[in-house]
């Protein structure tokens, strides 16, 4: 991208191996992360319901969970925490935000999108 005046802008870019995105249903679109560098599928027939979010980790997070590249996992509506399952609370990330954000280490274990 070239700024008028002749500046360039460089973008960042991060590519999440086949490991993770095989996952994920063909049917599902990806589209970058609007905020910070990452990648979103969400269902076409359930957009807010099922998706996935993988954001890389930024080390200056206050946050530890978010200091490493991790994944936001909605299946039927409700965010999975670490171990496959709903959170607690209302199952949104406010309702566990440490357990919502899981490592993209961990997630790459898993044998589906939403499956431990």
């Amino acid at each position: 991208m070239v700024l008028p005046g002749g500046g360039v802008v460089i973008i960042p870019i991060w590519i999440v191996t086949p490991v993770v995105t095989d996952k994920f249903p063909d049917t599902w679109p990806v589209e970058p992360n609007k905020k910070k560098i990452g990648y979103r599928w969400q269902d076409p027939a359930n957009p807010k319901g099922n998706g996935v979010r993988i954001d890389k980790g930024d080390p200056n997070s206050p946050f530890p969970s978010q200091q490493v590249d991790h994944v936001i996992v909605r299946s039927n509506g409700k965010v999975l925490g670490r171990d496959g399952k709903p959170i607690g609370g209302d199952g949104s990330i406010q309702g566990d935000p440490e357990n919502a954000h899981i490592p993209l280490s961990e997630y790459k274990d898993w044998s589906k999108w939403n499956e431990k």
